[in-house]
């Protein structure tokens, strides 16, 4: 593999890989950006109004977790009753 760079005002690599030659170019080049105007946060696509908090909790918590942790922390209650405790200090 050998490389040769330097071209003109850009800074260029030729790369020779066996039969494949490739060129990497750095060029200074400015970009002209548009100011952003857009609005800031989370929306949902396709829909112009803002979600709340709570809509974008429940598209990760929907129904199964809720039933998951009232039942894990009923199976807790049950088994500290059954032990004499209640979990407290």
């Amino acid at each position: 593999m050998t490389a040769r760079g330097r071209r003109g005002g850009n800074r260029a690599a030729r790369i020779q890989d066996g039969g494949q030659q490739y060129v990497w170019l750095e060029e200074n080049t400015r970009r002209n950006l548009k100011q952003f105007t857009s609005a800031v946060g989370p929306t949902r696509r396709g829909e112009r109004r803002q979600a709340s908090a709570l809509e974008y909790f429940e598209l990760f918590f929907d129904h199964h977790v809720w039933n998951l942790l009232l039942t894990m922390t009923n199976l807790n209650g049950q088994r500290k009753r059954a032990a004499g405790t209640d979990g407290g200090a």
